[in-house]
């Protein structure tokens, strides 16, 4: 939905008491993994109605049918993860192009493993069942799935 917008709803989240962890290479952030703690105060709609200009943006960009089923998607994978015990979850995961297959990703992944075990937290993750890379990763790292719709996976990482 474009950095700005991503950038306001991260610092919504980094001052509700969630965590950011920044990859940095040579004082250049290269990548960055955003974690929703568990019974910290989530970001509220009017966070995620922000510029709302770049709703229509992705709207044109995937068509109403793809974007009605990518919410869709997204409703479904947020109820299931409701139903399982209180964890953290992974937002976003990101590395950028030239600095990838470079071991970064799995170094956040495990930095935010480690801070939901300090917190005794399960952590959770979503990604598209066609992202194989993600998928691997975060099999890699010990999560397994959980629940399962027709585009996109839910992925579970237990303390235990």
């Amino acid at each position: 939905r474009g950095k700005e917008v991503i950038s306001q709803i991260y610092a919504r989240l980094v001052t509700r008491g969630h965590e950011i962890y920044l990859a940095r290479l040579d004082n250049q952030i290269v990548g960055g993994i955003v974690i929703q703690v568990h019974g910290q105060p989530s970001v509220n709609v009017s966070a995620l109605l922000a510029s709302p200009t770049s709703w229509f943006t992705a709207l044109h960009a995937l068509g109403l049918r793809e974007f009605i089923a990518q919410v869709s998607d997204t409703t479904k994978l947020k109820t299931a993860a409701s139903r399982v015990a209180p964890h953290d979850y992974i937002l976003a995961l990101y590395v950028d192009r030239p600095h990838r297959k470079q071991g970064i990703a799995q170094q956040l992944v495990d930095v935010a493993i480690r801070s939901s075990v300090s917190r005794r937290n399960p952590i959770a993750v979503d990604t598209n069942l066609s992202n194989l890379g993600a998928r691997r990763l975060y099999e890699r790292a010990g999560f397994t799935e959980h629940y399962r719709t027709s585009r996109s996976v839910l992925l579970m990482h237990s303390f235990e």
